[in-house]
């Protein structure tokens, strides 16, 4: 996770941002309010070195709203220490909750079974929500691609990614063919 002296940085760099754009200091000042509270209470470092992002008032984790979540950080990735090995843990955890499920769009922080009890086909208790979502599987990838923009680097595609991404074109070839092939 990001340190203290480097939240401290991300924060000023974007307090600076919002305030030269919107030429309004009141603005900035309640984006860096929103900003203090969205890293500390949000993103769950875990004991595999990735990164679980609780995505609203259900303790879970939504890929699409993940990876939005912590697009914000990108245009520091560069530039402020940690931030691209945030981002990169982030991804991590998303590429291997794909593995686990492709048709799932919500994951529980550990193997819990809470969520969606009805549905079905029921999943593995890493699953909080199996609702199969094109841009549940898509946002993730996107984030890299983001990442990879910003800072040259790929490093969170691992053998992991590799094996999501594999996963994820077969999921939509043959949600294609729905019918006949899900």
């Amino acid at each position: 996770m990001l340190d203290t002296a480097a939240l401290a940085e991300v924060r000023q760099a974007s307090l600076e941002i919002v305030a030269r754009q919107m030429g309004e200091p009141r603005v900035a000042e309640l984006f860096a309010s929103c900003f203090d509270r969205s890293i500390p209470e949000t993103l769950r470092s875990a004991d595999d070195g990735s990164v679980f992002v609780v995505t609203g008032d259900i303790p879970a984790m939504w890929l699409r709203d993940s990876a939005c979540q912590v697009r914000p950080l990108l245009p520091f990735a560069s530039e402020v220490a940690g931030v691209e090995q945030l981002v990169s843990a982030v991804l991590r955890r998303q590429m291997r909750l794909i593995c686990l499920d492709p048709y799932a769009n919500a994951f529980n922080p550990v193997p819990n079974g809470a969520g969606h009890a009805d549905d079905r086909p029921r999943s593995s208790p890493w699953v909080w929500e199996r609702k199969y979502e094109v841009d549940s599987l898509a946002h993730p990838f996107h984030l890299g691609y983001l990442l990879y923009l910003a800072t040259g680097r790929a490093s969170w595609f691992d053998s992991a990614a590799q094996a999501a991404a594999r996963l994820m074109v077969a999921t939509l070839r043959a949600e294609q063919f729905h019918e006949t092939r899900s």
